[in-house]
């Protein structure tokens, strides 16, 4: 899927980054480590995934237990959690304040469960 294909732009959407590439979306999930190597010699044995770019640089991709890696065509990942981050402001912006914070953590629902249930699907 990804033979011959030009990395356009990289965004982060909370726990996700979202690679474009031409007519793809290549996304890693949190928990997946990506290495950068100038020579083959520098890639691990075990690895995922491993892309090889036209000036004789690699992607090394390892992954740990539980977590993804997709490659799909735009708007065809019905991951929920990928979209809810993809609509929801990025933590660090402006957008992101007490007041819309307060307006999650004041659900009576969200009230019942712990604050890292409520951080990881939230």
């Amino acid at each position: 899927m990804l033979e011959n294909k030009k990395i356009d732009v990289t965004k982060s959407y909370g726990r996700y980054v979202e690679t474009s590439i031409d007519n793809l979306k290549f996304l890693f999930h949190e928990g997946v480590n990506l290495r950068y190597r100038k020579g083959k010699s520098e890639i691990p044995d075990k690895h995922h995934i491993l892309i090889k770019f036209s000036d004789g640089t690699y992607l090394c991709v390892v992954t740990r237990m539980y977590r993804g890696i997709d490659c799909f065509k735009e708007n065809t990942l019905g991951h929920t959690y990928y979209i809810m981050a993809k609509e929801k402001p990025n933590p660090l912006s402006s957008d992101f304040d007490k007041k819309y914070f307060n307006t999650f953590i004041s659900n009576e629902n969200v009230q019942k469960i712990s604050i890292k249930e409520f951080l990881s699907t939230e």
